[in-house]
């Protein structure tokens, strides 16, 4: 059986008339490269996030970059007791 399309209404709001969107799907590759420690600890067991040495913001999941300050000084901090417990 074909999926339904989402149906297209024009609904009139302040500003003007408006048309509902289609959904958009965007795909793109993760380079994993920098995050390599990550899904290695996962195998073993541990759970890995990142600290920003520049601005100390504590990242999980890790991010190669800060995503507040844009530094790639970045360092690995092993997340223990009941830090990773709120992961789950």
């Amino acid at each position: 059986m074909a999926e339904k399309k989402p149906s297209r209404r024009t609904v009139k709001v302040e500003g003007g008339p408006t048309i509902d969107s289609v959904p958009i799907t965007y795909r793109h590759k993760i380079p994993i490269g920098r995050t390599l420690k990550y899904w290695d600890g996962l195998r073993e067991g541990r759970i890995y996030a990142t600290k920003c040495k520049s601005c100390g913001a504590v990242y999980y999941p890790p991010q190669s970059d800060c995503p507040y300050c844009g530094s790639s000084d970045i360092e690995w901090i092993e997340l223990l007791g009941r830090y990773s417990r709120d992961l789950y």
